[in-house]
């Protein structure tokens, strides 16, 4: 018969805590690999975003920069009519048209027409 051999249980408890210490370790460097990475793309990002920033404050010193800018806040403060809303708009107009009177020998030329955005007239 083959002999079993059983382990003392002092060594069954050493395995178990080198093994907890060898996963502790592969851990330990993992998180030291990982954190170098990181600090590295973070100097990185910092070096990239401090040369974006003297592009940026190279280009604040054209004028050409101050116009569009100027532009572009004057494009924020327009009130736009949407697309959406001119289309029913001029077919509201034609609609409007189309009840004119023609059964007067006059005929209507386009200077007989007062135009806004929202109506269309006849003088």
């Amino acid at each position: 018969m083959p002999v079993i051999k059983l382990h003392s249980r002092w060594k069954i408890y050493f395995q178990i805590l080198l093994v907890i210490l060898v996963l502790f370790l592969l851990v330990f460097v993992y998180l030291k690999v990982d954190i170098f990475s990181m600090n590295k793309d973070i100097s990185d990002k910092r070096n990239l975003l401090s040369t974006q920033t003297k592009q940026l404050e190279a280009y604040k010193l054209f004028t050409g920069y101050n116009k569009l800018q100027a532009v572009k806040i004057l494009e924020e403060k327009q009130v736009s009519m949407p697309w959406s809303d001119h289309i029913t708009k001029v077919i509201a107009m034609l609609e409007d048209l189309k009840q004119v009177d023609t059964s007067t020998t006059d005929t209507i030329v386009l200077s007989d027409f007062n135009v806004s955005l929202d109506k269309i007239t006849l003088k």
